[in-house]
């Protein structure tokens, strides 16, 4: 999973935790409003791999993997792993996600994956002119 952007002490993610934030590369969708689609889509503004990010930024006080975008489900294997590392670190985690690709979200919830959720839902009459992405 290639990530763009890291917040190495996250306190606004999830609320009560400090957490160790990841942001990835891609996203299925193209929304006009998006606030990060001038780094998700570039491959140049990649800073590493998720597994090389956690394991140079985790420190003990840390007490949840976050991850965002992009999209993460897109980056199914690799997800799976980093969350897999980052519980069996004892940390809980989140994912930030359109909820798409429900495929993805079954199995992180199969394996006890994810903590919590945060799905960002688009709806409108007209919803391609929303996510830039003909329905």
């Amino acid at each position: 999973m290639q990530i763009v952007s890291i917040i190495p002490e996250a306190f606004c993610e999830w609320e009560t935790e400090i957490s160790l934030a990841l942001c990835c590369l891609s996203c299925n969708l193209k929304c006009w409003y998006c606030h990060m689609k001038d780094k998700i889509y570039d491959p140049r503004n990649t800073i590493g791999t998720a597994k090389e990010l956690f394991f140079r930024y985790v420190t003990p006080m840390h007490t949840a993997l976050v991850i965002s975008g992009g999209e993460p489900t897109l980056w199914n294997g690799a997800l799976f792993e980093i969350l897999w590392v980052a519980k069996h670190a004892g940390l809980k985690t989140k994912v930030f996600s359109n909820a798409m690709n429900y495929e993805a979200i079954f199995t992180l919830n199969k394996y006890k994956l994810v903590d919590m959720y945060s799905f960002d839902v688009k709806a409108a009459k007209d919803i391609s002119s929303v996510i830039g992405v003909d329905m």
